[in-house]
């Protein structure tokens, strides 16, 4: 591995990192930087999946009392987001490097349509509760 693949990767994780606590999203840091050091695709999804839960973690724990009014809807969220993650991983075993190669620019643009969607669907679905 030469200096620079080292130092990107390194910026790449703080970038990746520090945005997953702010706000979520690093994944569009540290992906393409494992992608740019010549990772195939499924190799990369793993550590950068492992990599970024301590961010994940950290966020969630720092916004707990935010969380705490949410009380009821975080099992039936924390068991959702177990099993799309168990499926999506046993999907991503399955089709490879070649299925995930193609799916990879239409999942990011999805991830970022969502992204940018998100104050109007919080408004969307806050109006839906009252």
């Amino acid at each position: 591995m030469t200096l620079f693949e080292i130092l990107l990767l390194v910026a790449a994780g703080f970038a990746a990192g520090g945005m997953n606590a702010l706000a979520g999203g690093g994944t569009f840091f540290s992906f393409p930087a494992l992608l740019a050091i010549g990772l195939p695709p499924v190799t990369a999804n793993a550590p950068n999946a492992v990599a970024l839960w301590p961010a994940s973690l950290a966020g969630a724990w720092a916004a707990r009392s935010s969380l705490r009014p949410l009380g009821p809807y975080l099992l039936p969220l924390l068991l959702a987001g177990l099993a799309g993650g168990l499926l999506g991983g046993l999907l991503l075993l399955a089709g490879g490097d070649d299925v995930f190669s193609l799916l990879i620019p239409w999942l990011l643009l999805l991830a970022t349509a969502l992204f940018a969607a998100s104050p109007w669907l919080s408004r969307w679905l806050a109006a839906r509760r009252k």
